[in-house]
């Protein structure tokens, strides 16, 4: 900010012309963003220099801790007389990791309940503010698909001061706890190139899923998501809906919502009403671990919500939990980019199935078919069938190719996998896999068979990707 020299003249006494001006140093907020692993350095080894960095206080809640190096640096900065408070879940209280940060004098809190303190934040010196949906444990540092920001923002520290104070200084987590209201979490953050509103919503008291809701009901151009777990039937007819009204909509599942898959998960759904829908592939051995919902990327009108907040019952109901929602294009552009890293390409082909709907507990025979296109030819095939089903085996399985050529031969079982390799599709050639005398389950709902392909253009002969929709869709009823 430029002001007269004479204003400092008066202030310090000191005599300079009068024609000359000063310029004073702006502090501005600042946002980093990260993504792990896989795009340097993880996620809670970046954390450690900022613990290193502590000077004063250092409030954290912490679902679980079991990372030896986050250890260490917290031990490290109560040495040197860091004042450190933390809040995590009782179940993990008597882990040698939270042990050894009790044994070194620092006072850690649990919750004291079922329900779960699922938080993974901390403020710093009061100033500074992690969060995002990353444990501070190996996996999630090494092996989890996870992503952290790092606020340099006094407005966003005593936002989440006030939930953390709630939690160690009252030991209040429930609905009727919280001493601050949505009205007040909302903070405008002042960059050195702009300004763009946030929003913090905690659980339970804060009702997150209804927020959440509320970004896909406003979005214009495009969807995307990627959730650990997504159980939310409200938000699910939400993402429907907004694709019937034009919006683009895509989104990526943990294995583990495959899993569920029937009346207790979203995928089965969301691939009926032909939304492109993923499994994330993680090549560094553990979960997708996110949980993002991206808004009209590429547009001014770009929001991302992010922090420890599934789309779930338990989350919103019973769960400590933050939501952020940050309304700035330039972040929805950064979570985009990575929701393309994890989804990968697609595969090619399309998936259909010929039946519709099936009585529960009844044996059938289903056919479902893949359909290579006029290019890539396809050299191996993947399907997973649905877990509530039983697992395919060679007596129960066919794959007969568009023009006679029975593959069955060439087919392998895992589990509720199956694979055909050596599938020589081209050209529009088609498969058919025909599941015979299979018992449909006994819970009604939507289930997917799940397939993925190799082309013959692929760099890694390994690499499986998503069929672009995954239209393999039957109901049991």
């Amino acid at each position: 900010m430029l002001i007269p020299l004479q204003a400092v003249l008066l202030t310090l006494g000191i005599m300079l012309p009068l024609n000359q001006t000063v310029v004073l140093a702006v502090t501005y907020d600042t946002e980093t963003v990260s993504f792990g692993p896989g795009t340097g350095t993880n996620l809670v080894d970046a954390f450690i220099p900022v613990i290193d960095g502590a000077t004063t206080s250092f409030d954290g809640a912490f679902y679980e801790i079991r990372y030896q190096p986050f250890v260490d640096a917290v031990i490290r900065a109560k040495n040197r007389g860091v004042n450190i408070r933390i809040v995590t879940d009782s179940d993990y209280i008597t882990n040698t990791f939270t042990q050894q940060l009790i044994n070194a004098g620092i006072s850690v809190k649990g919750d004291n309940r079922s329900a779960l303190m699922h938080n993974k934040y901390a403020i710093i010196d009061g100033q500074k503010v992690w969060m995002g949906s990353t444990n501070v444990t190996d996996t999630c540092n090494a092996n989890n698909f996870n992503n952290t920001i790092l606020w340099n923002s006094s407005s966003l520290a005593n936002v989440y001061k006030t939930d953390f104070e709630e939690m160690y200084v009252y030991g209040q987590f429930t609905k009727t706890a919280s001493p601050s209201t949505p009205a007040q979490q909302k903070v405008t953050i002042n960059t050195s190139t702009g300004s763009f509103p946030v929003e913090v919503y905690f659980a339970p008291e804060d009702n997150p899923i209804q927020p959440l809701i509320d970004v896909v009901n406003n979005a214009k151009y495009n969807l995307y998501f990627d959730y650990f777990s997504f159980t939310d039937d409200n938000l699910r007819t939400a993402i429907i809906n907004a694709k019937t009204r034009g919006v683009n909509v895509e989104g990526i599942f943990d294995l583990s919502q495959y899993g569920s898959n029937g009346p207790y998960g979203e995928l089965a759904y969301l691939a009926d009403a032909d939304i492109p829908v993923s499994i994330a592939d993680n090549p560094y051995g553990g979960k997708l671990h996110d949980k993002v919902l991206i808004a009209d990327k590429g547009y001014t009108t770009g929001v991302v919500a992010t922090g420890s907040f599934n789309a779930s019952a338990n989350a919103n109901d019973t769960n400590s939990e933050n939501l952020m929602i940050i309304h700035d294009k330039a972040t929805a552009d950064k979570y985009y980019a990575e929701f393309l890293r994890i989804r990968g390409s697609y595969g090619r082909g399309t998936a259909s199935i010929d039946k519709i709907t099936v009585p529960v507990a009844t044996a059938q025979t289903v056919k479902v078919t893949l359909r290579a296109p006029s290019t890539y030819p396809i050299t191996k095939v993947k399907v997973m069938a649905p877990p509530k089903w039983p697992d395919p085996t060679a007596a129960n399985v066919t794959a007969i190719k568009s023009d006679g050529t029975i593959l069955s031969g060439n087919l392998s079982f895992s589990g509720n996998y199956l694979y055909l390799n050596n599938a020589g599709l081209s050209g529009n050639q088609s498969v058919t896999f025909t599941f015979t005398n299979w018992m449909a389950p006994t819970i009604v709902g939507d289930y997917t068979w799940y397939v993925e392909t190799i082309t013959s253009s692929a760099t890694d002969p390994n690499d499986y990707l998503p069929v672009n929709l995954q239209a393999a869709t039957l109901v049991v009823q």
